[in-house]
C-alpha cells in the first residue's frame, strides 16, 4: 500500500481520535485490513483517546503504517493501553501524555540509548504495570518519550520481559506474554518449527548459532526496531556482499532522526534458515557501544525480518527462540527477506 493510500485509509481514525470528547467505546473501521490492524495498535481502549494536534496526527499515520503489535496492559490500575514489546529496549517506557494523564509523579532524568543517538529524558514513578494478574511489576522508574514517536502508549521492556516468554504470532497480527519458568530443555516442535539456542548479555538474549558465510556474529532479536541494523564491524565483514545499496533517514522513538547505509545482504544463516536478500541498515548505533560489542559482527534483527515467520516464540527464562516457518504459499516475491529452509 502507497503511503497516501494509507493514509486514507486511517484518515476517519485520526479524525476520530481528535473530535472525541467522552469514554464512550469507538468501533474498529471494518473496511480495509490495514485499518483495523493500526487501530489494534494504538487504541486505548477503554480510556478516552486523546486530542491530537495536526502534527502528532501526521506522525501518528506515519508511525501507524509500520503496524505496530500491542499488548494490552494496565498502568497504575488504569486502562488496559497498548504497549510494544521491546526485546531491544533496557526499560519499559511511557508516553508522556499517558502518565500526564495519570498524574504520575516526575523522578530524576537517565540516558536513554536508540539506534539514532543518546538523549537524556525525564522518568516517572509508575506504581504498577500489569498484564495479567500473575505478571505485574511494581515501583517502576519509566522514561518517558511521546507517544507519536513510539507509536504506543509504552514499551515493555526487558526490565519487565525477564523470565516471561514472549509470543509474536504475525499470521493473525498478535502478540502475548506469558509467564515461564526453568526447565530442560524441550525437544517437541511443531510442523515447520525451528528452535534456536541463545545466551544472555545484560538482559538480552543472543542467538549462538548466527553466522555470516562462515563467521560467527551475534544476532540479537530486537521486536522495538522497524529495520534490522548491523554494526560497523558487520557492515566490514559483509563489504563486498551487499547489492541494492543507498541512504535513508531513519526516525527512532527519541524523535530524532539520522542517516544509515541500507542495503541487502546474503549469505546470513540463523540455524538451518538461510536469509536471502536480507535488508540491513549500518549506523553508529548506541546499543551496540553499550553492550561493549564494537569488534565483533553484531546485528539487530528488527521486526522487517521477524514479519516473514508465521510466528516467533522468545523464551527468556529458557534462553530459547522458536521460529515457525513461512507457509510455502505466502513465500512471495514481495518479501523484502526470504528464508527457505536449507
Amino acid at each position: 500500500m502507497t503511503r497516501l493510500a494509507l493514509l486514507l485509509a486511517i484518515a476517519p481514525l485520526l479524525s476520530a481520535a481528535q473530535n472525541h470528547q467522552g469514554p464512550a467505546p469507538v468501533a474498529a473501521p471494518q473496511s480495509p485490513q490495514i485499518s483495523r490492524a493500526l487501530w489494534e495498535s494504538i487504541r486505548p481502549a477503554p480510556a478516552p483517546v486523546p486530542t491530537l494536534d495536526p502534527e502528532t496526527a501526521r506522525r501518528l499515520a506515519f508511525l501507524t503504517r509500520y503496524l505496530r503489535m500491542t499488548v494490552p496492559v494496565y498502568v497504575a490500575g488504569s486502562g488496559p493501553y497498548g504497549f510494544v514489546i521491546d526485546t531491544g529496549a533496557e526499560r519499559s517506557v511511557i508516553a508522556t501524555q499517558l502518565a500526564e494523564r495519570l498524574s504520575l509523579s516526575g523522578r530524576s532524568s537517565v540516558l536513554l540509548r536508540a539506534s539514532t543517538g543518546v538523549q537524556r529524558v525525564p522518568t516517572y514513578r509508575v506504581p504498577s504495570l500489569r498484564v495479567t494478574p500473575f505478571m505485574e511489576r511494581y515501583n517502576i522508574a519509566a522514561p518517558v518519550l511521546n507517544s507519536s514517536d513510539i507509536g504506543a502508549w509504552g514499551l515493555l521492556g526487558l526490565d519487565f520481559l525477564d523470565g516471561y516468554a514472549v509470543s509474536i504470532d504475525f499470521e493473525h497480527h498478535r502478540m502475548t506474554v506469558r509467564p515461564s519458568s526453568r526447565r530442560q530443555m524441550q525437544t517437541r516442535r511443531e510442523d515447520g518449527e525451528i528452535v534456536v539456542s541463545a545466551k544472555r548479555l545484560r538482559g538480552r538474549l543472543i542467538l549462538t548459532d548466527a553466522y555470516f558465510g562462515s563467521r560467527r556474529i551475534r544476532l540479537f532479536l530486537d521486536t522495538g526496531s522497524m529495520v534490522s541494523i548491523g554494526n560497523q564491524a558487520l557492515l566490514n565483514l559483509i563489504r563486498d556482499h551487499r547489492r541494492q545499496q543507498r541512504e535513508i533517514s531513519m526516525i527512532s522513538v527519541l524523535g530524532d532522526s539520522a542517516k544509515i547505509r541500507y542495503a541487502q545482504v546474503d549469505r546470513l544463516r540463523i540455524g538451518t534458515m538461510r536469509f536471502r536478500d536480507l535488508p540491513i541498515g549500518f549506523g553508529a548505533s548506541p546499543p551496540f557501544a553499550a553492550m561493549g560489542i564494537t569488534d565483533e559482527p553484531a546485528l539487530l534483527l528488527g521486526m522487517d525480518a521477524l514479519r516473514v515467520f508465521r510466528r516467533v516464540d522468545i523464551d527468556f527464562a529458557n534462553q530459547q527462540v522458536r521460529f515457525l516457518m513461512p507457509k510455502p504459499e505466502h513465500l512471495i516475491a514481495e518479501r523484502s527477506s526470504r528464508i527457505p529452509e536449507s
